[in-house]
């Protein structure tokens, strides 16, 4: 699908459809009038006589309407006008490509850009449009022996009224084509079942992905690399799977050579059984889930190398399956993790810790980075106290805690910060090691894995994302949602910027 933007109005753009957004108890908007200047009064009437009336979620579609260029005209309720917002905005978006999906058409017109959301450019709203657009058109039917079609657009044009409007929302369909290519690597790569994605197919993905891009490099750790480099939490994961564990690294040096890198850190186990610390089987479905911190990731690094930003990023998929076979780690064992602290295993199924971090001290020690986030679908505990709108964080830094705020408003992606404190580190006190992997208490389950994750970070200002309960949907229509990446990339944006300044 191409996105375009032009000046035409209402009444003299030629497409297949023309979507035109209306409030309720509200002046018709200006590609309004000029639509019913053309066409006797075909909106009016519509209203009069009570066959549309505005309301949020509402739509009308109008065929063969004399003398006008385009073939239809898509009304769209938009609510009260002082309601809207970004998030009502971008429902009315999906609501008018529901809509089409229902027939064939070659181009669109939106002149949904008129509207006026608070605190919003047509630029905010025209990069809104296009992530939303493209969510709203994706569908995972790789395995599907019979696939649906989805709509046929070819071009979607957005409507500007000047010409500095149109170099904005030409910016602003880059950017949101970048950051929707992003989130569409991310959901095909969660998902893709289990069987096939295993920390091989993954490190197969990042290449594939490395070789698309100059600035992009991809290196690829495996189970006998990490075991001697000294990653006793990671391997001590994938040892009870005939899958090797994967460290997979990706680094994009987009900006000076020697400027330190952000990095960027995802849990990326392929499926979790709970290892000996067996899961119930109804626990177990969607576990295929417990890679998205990875995939996260790796769609980020897909976007900001489709944006080509002038930064330097390297990010790591923390790679491997947690199962309970005859080599898997037991409960009670003392692991040694990469930075010398040892660990004493109090529950298998809090592997996604271990994972991370002898990543985050590699990742500290090897890039020695100027801040550092990592993102895990690692605690259930996050969604009995956020539920599924925000991801949970965490952070050892008051400037990086504000900067990631910024980007969370920004790219309208929620973020909700908890606390980490070290009271927490006496919920995993050891009486033979170093600390515990998980507490015996099921209290602050979140805030305890963030303190233990927080003991492998030194000096690095650093955040940890916990995603469980927003990088996938589940149930009957179970789906990765690719949440966190429009909160990132909007990030990294923002560090490109101010880096320029």
């Amino acid at each position: 699908m191409k996105f375009t933007v032009n000046t035409l109005d209402a009444d003299k753009q030629q497409s297949d459809c023309l979507v035109i957004g209306i409030f309720e108890n509200s002046e018709l908007p200006m590609s309004a009038r000029q639509v019913d200047a053309m066409t006797s009064h075909a909106i009016e009437n519509s209203l009069k006589n009570g066959d549309f009336a505005g309301k949020l979620g509402q739509t009308l579609l109008l065929n063969n309407l004399p003398e006008l260029a385009s073939k239809r005209v898509l009304l769209v309720g938009c609510g009260e006008a002082k309601k809207i917002n970004e998030a009502s905005f971008i429902k009315i978006v999906k609501t008018a490509f529901k809509k089409l999906e229902q027939t064939t058409y070659e181009s669109i017109g939106i002149y949904l850009t008129e509207l006026l959301v608070p605190n919003h450019s047509i630029g905010c709203l025209v990069r809104s449009a296009v992530i939303a657009i493209t969510n709203t058109e994706y569908s995972f039917q790789d395995y599907k022996s019979k696939q649906k079609d989805g709509l046929s657009a070819d071009v979607v044009t957005f409507f500007a009224t000047s010409a500095q409007d149109m170099a904005a929302c030409e910016d602003a369909i880059r950017e949101g084509k970048a950051i929707a290519t992003g989130m569409t690597s991310t959901k095909n790569l969660a998902n893709t079942p289990c069987n096939i994605c295993t920390p091989t197919y993954i490190a197969e993905q990042a290449q594939k992905l490395g070789k698309n891009y100059s600035k992009l490099k991809v290196k690829v750790h495996d189970e006998k690399a990490l075991e001697k480099m000294g990653f006793g939490a990671f391997c001590a994961v994938s040892q009870g799977s005939v899958e090797s564990g994967k460290l997979v690294l990706l680094e994009y040096k987009g900006g000076e050579k020697n400027a330190p890198p952000i990095a960027l850190v995802g849990k990326g186990i392929t499926f979790d059984t709970g290892g000996i610390s067996l899961k119930p089987a109804s626990s177990m479905l969607e576990m295929k889930y417990d890679m998205c911190g990875a995939a996260t990731v790796f769609g980020v690094m897909n976007a900001i190398a489709e944006l080509e930003l002038p930064i330097n990023v390297v990010a790591a998929l923390a790679c491997a399956e947690n199962m309970p076979d005859g080599n898997a780690i037991k409960p009670e064992s003392v692991i040694k993790t990469l930075s010398g602290q040892t660990i004493e295993i109090t529950n298998t199924d809090a592997e996604g810790r271990l994972v991370l971090c002898d990543t985050l001290t590699y990742m500290e020690q090897e890039y020695k980075p100027k801040t550092m986030i990592d993102l895990a679908t690692l605690t259930g505990a996050v969604i009995v106290a956020l539920g599924r709108k925000f991801s949970g964080f965490f952070s050892n830094n008051s400037e990086l805690t504000t900067a990631l705020k910024q980007a969370s408003e920004q790219a309208h992606d929620p973020i909700w910060q908890l606390p980490l404190d070290d009271s927490f580190g006496e919920l995993l006190e050891s009486t033979v090691a170093d600390m515990m992997n998980a507490s015996l208490c099921r209290v602050a389950g979140s805030s305890v894995a963030a303190w233990y994750l927080s003991q492998f970070v030194k000096d690095t200002p650093w955040v940890h994302l916990d995603i469980a309960g927003t990088a996938n949907t589940t149930g009957s229509n179970k789906a990765a949602t690719g949440r966190a990446v429009p909160l990132l990339v909007q990030y990294l944006l923002n560090q490109a910027k101010t880096q320029e300044q």
